[in-house]
């Protein structure tokens, strides 16, 4: 194991309660992720990837806010925040 592969695996085993998994990269996403890395002075790969995963499912919930948030204000509902259960005739 060459000495950035242990690091890694030292990072890995530091992240408190972290699950581990095998990803399989094609050479495009392996280098998109490497230079990615690189541009943002990530040390690991691990870390890039972590962190492009976590900016991935922040982009799509902000997509999925997005809608959700449009069709309230199309309905004419309140878009603070504040889910109204009108049935019930309460905020949540």
């Amino acid at each position: 194991m060459a000495d950035s592969d242990s690091s890694e695996a030292d990072l890995d085993r530091s992240l408190k309660g972290s699950h581990s998994f095998a990803v399989t990269l094609d050479p495009e996403e392996h280098a998109a992720i490497e230079g990615w890395r690189q541009a943002n002075n990530i040390s690991t790969l691990s870390e890039a990837a972590r962190v492009l995963l976590r900016l991935g499912l922040l982009g799509e919930i902000s997509k999925v806010y997005g809608v959700v948030s449009a069709v309230r204000r199309s309905v004419g509902e309140e878009t603070d925040g504040q889910f109204a259960c009108k049935a019930h005739g309460r905020h949540n």
